[in-house]
């Protein structure tokens, strides 16, 4: 005889055992015309006037995604995306095609040689206005491209693998004939391999007076999530030429800004260094802010900010932030404007 209180579990837990496999897969759909008419509708094109004010760089950008483009493997790591095998930043605007106007005849030039299906991640013109540079994102890895405006002819410009996982990528020198760009390293080595055997106990420990702490998403959680982040977030920076072999300056690193002086002479880096923080993403770590000097090989210390894990909740703790070649290091205020 069968108990009342087995059949009752068996009917509790009947249903969903049913749904775990039984459910059919249940694929993408269109939806009505009214809502694909307005979901479809095209973006607006992004300009940027070149420094002759004579032409203007259009960018036609992709609204609709391909869903195997947005499936690929994603890094998560102190609160930033990635796509690791192009080592690009997978939350960004989409940009699939560039052409040149020039203002006053309002003749479009549409450059020859660019790859099918581009997806351009950065573009900046030279500082003479001759040149456009792109970084562009293709199946395996991240490029540096440029558009010669009096031809029209775009070419690949180094074989080197670009690391485009975080903000300004690329920078032209003032003399509008080589970039400074971040590079992946040529002596990265392969990918770390994960062992599963821990090697002691993972401890949290909290004291002292209680803080009110915000909560972030994609925080470094291990110590393998640092490993990882040290790998696919440093890089190397290269001066690639226009017509010349490319050039490795200083030691890889990671490094968030990088500019050229306008004598060419000195580079202004802010590079970010540990300690790591489980608590906070990489817009709170401490960095450090140096001059390099291009003929001697030295740096400089400019600057410092420590870690900033506890900061009060609307504003009222001011960190330093490089402003441009000046060197004015400006107080930076989290939660307010400047």
């Amino acid at each position: 005889m069968v108990r009342a209180s087995t059949v009752f579990l068996l009917l509790l837990i009947g249903p969903w055992v049913g749904v775990a496999l039984e459910e059919p897969e249940i694929e993408f759909r269109t939806p009505s015309e009214e809502i694909s008419q307005i979901a479809n509708q095209p973006w607006l094109p992004v300009y940027g006037v070149d420094p002759t004010k004579k032409r203007l760089m259009r960018l036609e950008l992709e609204n609709r995604i391909p869903t195997e483009y947005l499936a690929r493997e994603e890094i998560r790591l102190a609160g930033l995306r990635m796509y690791e095998e192009t080592r690009s930043r997978s939350r960004r605007v989409y940009a699939k095609g560039v052409s040149i106007v020039y203002i006053h005849s309002g003749e479009v030039l549409q450059p020859a040689g660019l790859p099918e299906s581009l997806v351009i991640i950065q573009v900046q013109w030279s500082p003479d206005g001759e040149n456009l540079a792109l970084i562009l994102e293709r199946t395996k890895q991240t490029e540096l491209w440029n558009i010669e405006v009096k031809s029209g002819k775009a070419s690949r410009l180094s074989e080197l693998e670009i690391q485009a996982a975080m903000a300004d990528v690329m920078y032209w020198a003032s003399d509008s004939q080589s970039l400074i760009v971040k590079t992946v390293s040529k002596h990265i080595g392969p990918k770390p391999i994960r062992s599963f055997v821990p090697s002691g106990a993972i401890i949290r420990e909290t004291g002292g007076d209680p803080l009110p702490a915000q909560t972030h998403q994609g925080v470094l959680r291990t110590k393998w999530d640092v490993t990882l982040f040290e790998y696919y977030f440093s890089s190397q920076i290269s001066r690639i030429r226009l017509d010349g072999p490319e050039v490795s300056i200083g030691a890889p690193g990671m490094f968030r800004y990088v500019r050229e002086s306008p004598d060419g002479n000195y580079l202004l880096v802010e590079r970010l260094v540990r300690p790591w923080s489980f608590l906070v993403n990489e817009e709170q770590f401490a960095y450090e802010i140096e001059v390099w000097n291009l003929q001697t090989g030295k740096a400089q210390e400019l600057a410092s900010s420590p870690l900033a894990e506890y900061l009060p909740h609307g504003g009222g703790e001011c960190k330093d932030r490089r402003s441009g070649f000046r060197m004015e290091i400006r107080p930076y205020c989290h939660g307010c404007m400047g």
